[in-house]
């Protein structure tokens, strides 16, 4: 997790794109055991909405639901 937030982080938008497809990725294969987890990937995904437009902004977005989806 830490290292999907360092990438979360990163200003490059192709890091971002990775880092967003990995929370999916880890809250389809772990679902609720990513609880302890969920509102801290949940509020870094919802840290990246405002502000500049950047490519693949939009999987943040799918990246929320699927943690409100399966780990909620």
């Amino acid at each position: 997790v830490q290292e999907v937030e360092a990438s979360m982080r990163a200003t490059s938008w192709l890091s971002r794109q990775q880092s967003c497809r990995a929370i999916q990725d880890l809250t389809a294969i772990l679902g609720p055991a990513l609880q302890p987890h969920a509102f801290r990937l949940a509020r870094l995904l919802l840290l990246a909405l405002p502000g500049r437009l950047w490519e693949g902004k939009e999987l943040a977005l799918q990246a929320i639901i699927a943690i409100c989806a399966k780990a909620p």
